[in-house]
C-alpha cells in the first residue's frame, strides 16, 4: 500500500515516521498499523543538527565577572550550550531537528542577550556559523 501511494517503500515509511496520521487513510487493521509504527520508530531517527555561533563578551566594570556570568546564564537558560574558548570568546551551540526554526531561535536568543549585555554595560558581539 505504501509503495502504491508514495512510489517508493522507503519514502512511504519515512512519511509515516514524520506523520503517523497518514496511516488513517489506509483500510488495514489497527494492530497492523501499530506494528508498522513500532518498526518505523525503531528504524528511523530524526536527524539532529548542531548550530554554532561565536560570542565575544567582556566588561571593564569592577564587577565585570559577575556581569559576564549573568549574560552567559541567559544563554544557558534559553537552551544553548556555552563553552569558554579564550578571553573574551565563547562558543555557543544549539542542537535541533528543525534547522530553520533552530536558526531563528539561535539568532533571537543571541539578539535578546545582546540587549541584556548592553544594560549590564558589557561589550557583546556574535557571529553565527563560527
Amino acid at each position: 500500500l505504501l509503495q502504491d501511494e508514495f512510489g517508493e517503500m522507503y519514502d512511504g515509511l519515512e512519511k509515516v515516521f514524520k506523520n503517523p496520521d497518514i496511516l488513517k487513510k489506509f483500510k488495514i487493521p489497527d494492530e497492523w498499523k501499530q506494528a508498522l509504527l513500532k518498526v518505523v520508530k525503531r528504524s528511523f531517527k530524526e536527524k539532529v543538527i548542531e548550530l554554532k555561533a561565536e560570542v565575544e563578551l567582556y566588561s571593564l566594570e569592577g564587577d565585570g565577572v559577575n556581569r559576564i556570568k549573568k549574560v552567559l546564564e541567559e544563554l544557558t537558560k534559553k537552551g544553548l550550550i556555552v563553552k569558554y574558548i579564550t578571553p573574551p570568546k565563547y562558543s555557543v551551540r544549539l542542537s535541533t531537528t528543525d534547522p530553520k526554526a533552530g536558526e531563528r531561535k539561535l539568532e533571537e536568543v543571541l539578539e535578546k542577550t545582546e540587549k541584556i549585555a548592553k544594560k549590564l554595560n558589557c561589550f557583546y558581539s556574535f557571529k553565527i556559523g563560527e
